[in-house]
């Protein structure tokens, strides 16, 4: 059995082992604070330590807004602090190595954080026999802030922040896993929504090779991996105008007034019914290509893709809200959800296929535009690349009244923690069928990671109420 201590290059640690004998670390740093110099810049290595380091409790979660939505979707937001960069280390009984699950958390760019309820990896690292590692990266206008001025040198990087927390993640991983039992030659990258995005980011990154071998995403939004830089731009300069210059943006003002100041952008008529301009842009220093379009990217990564059934519920529905727009309104709604021209041919297939009422249009629209539809489609090409894909669909229910299976249902199933209760549970269920989808699932995500065949055809898992 594994020792509670491990010994990283920064220092040791000791971790705390579970009733069911998985070893728990939680907040270890990864990278050095993001504070002053180190905001708006690639992330550098932790301070060391000499004394042993307690890692018992998570670290300080990533400065973001606390929205209600996120409060229903993770969980009420902790405490935050430009000093987040750490990550969490379950560990399974048994001598290992074991194979490792690298685990990228949603939430557009703009939220979330690696020990939020629903990824606790207790309960996955003994079902997949592997060391699971979430982690914290930075979000929103201090995660992505997008600008040439950003630049410290002419080669070096003007956005994507958050990326490169990423990268940092998986190198600190391929440094140190195997003092938590981990095998670093067998890692597995994986995310879910926004952490699944990353995750393909990551695939098509030449920065990244060697630092995994295998790739899950799960509900990638494979409609807008990246958005233009003009947007970007636009956006920074729209910020330093509420906030101020850059050096005072990086060097002096408080994270909470970039967060505040983001959300009141959210609002201006310029950006408006977008998610704003702080998110992944193509920039050669960091991310250089958009992974939508280059679906052959590391072609001998085996990819395991997959989306639910009804995921656009979560964006109409969820939290207490309710879209039911008028028919005009669903018209416009339409053509600029999907990015087409011919918005009423969307909108007769959907009442075809089962909606009844303008806010069903608007869940099947979504669901097939921004999921459904370009996750097939990447898959089928990269099949044709001569690829490895595993494509999966998840059909069980949420137990929130008409969801169905919805966007981010699926890391509680994953992950085994609606046995916990809070947020998971009140969002999976906890009876006999989810029990049931949650074993198929960790079967084969286990066999996954540790490099056994599964089916070419699409998997299903569980059934529509």
């Amino acid at each position: 059995m594994h020792p509670q201590v491990a010994v990283t290059t920064s220092g040791a640690v000791r971790g705390v082992r579970t009733a069911s004998g998985v070893l728990a670390f939680r907040g270890v740093p990864y990278a050095a604070s993001t504070a002053g110099a180190g905001r708006f810049a690639p992330p550098q290595p932790p301070a060391p330590w000499s004394a042993e380091r307690d890692a018992t409790a998570p670290g300080p979660v990533c400065p973001q807004p606390a929205r209600p939505f996120s409060a229903w979707a993770h969980g009420p937001l902790p405490a935050s602090s430009d000093d987040c960069l750490s990550l969490n280390v379950w560990t399974p009984p048994g001598d290992g190595p074991h194979p490792v699950f690298v685990f990228i958390h949603g939430g557009g760019w703009a939220l979330g954080w690696g020990s939020n309820p629903l990824l606790d990896g207790t309960h996955l690292a003994a079902a997949l026999d592997a060391v699971i590692v979430t982690l914290n990266y930075r979000l929103g206008a201090l995660g992505w802030l997008y600008h040439p001025d950003l630049a410290t040198d002419p080669a070096a990087a003007i956005g994507n922040w958050g990326l490169l927390d990423q990268l940092a993640a998986l190198r600190w991983v391929a440094e140190n896993i195997a003092a938590f039992g981990g095998d670093p030659a067998r890692v597995t990258l994986a995310g879910e929504s926004a952490g699944a995005g990353s995750a393909l980011h990551l695939l098509a990154d030449p920065e990244a090779d060697g630092l995994f071998s295998r790739l899950v995403a799960q509900s990638p939004p494979l409609h807008e991996l990246v958005i233009d830089a003009d947007r970007g731009i636009r956006w920074t300069e729209a910020l330093i105008d509420r906030v101020g210059p850059i050096e005072e943006l990086r060097e002096s003002t408080s994270p909470d007034a970039i967060v505040e100041a983001s959300e009141e952008l959210l609002a201006d008529p310029a950006f408006r019914g977008t998610r704003g301009g702080a998110m992944p842009i193509i920039d050669p220093a960091s991310l250089p290509s958009d992974p939508a379009q280059h679906p052959e990217a590391r072609i001998d990564v085996p990819v395991l893709i997959g989306t639910n059934r009804d995921e656009g519920t979560f964006f109409f529905r969820a939290g207490g809200r309710r879209l039911d727009p008028d028919d005009a309104r669903l018209t416009e709604m339409v053509a600029h959800l999907a990015h087409t021209d011919d918005p009423d041919a969307l909108i007769q297939a959907a009442r075809a296929a089962g909606a009844t009422d303008n806010n069903d249009v608007l869940c099947a629209v979504v669901t097939e535009a921004w999921f459904a539809g370009p996750v097939a489609r990447w898959s089928t090409a990269r099949a044709r690349a001569g690829g490895t894909v595993h494509r999966y669909r998840i059909d069980q229910p949420s137990a929130e009244d008409d969801l169905g299976a919805t966007h981010s249902l699926s890391v509680p199933l994953v992950f085994g923690t609606w046995r916990d209760g809070g947020v998971p549970t009140r969002l999976a269920g906890d009876g006999p069928d989810t029990a049931a989808t949650t074993a198929a699932l960790q079967r084969d995500w286990r066999a996954f990671v540790h490099g056994e065949a599964l089916g070419t055809d699409t998997a299903v898992y569980g059934a529509p109420a």
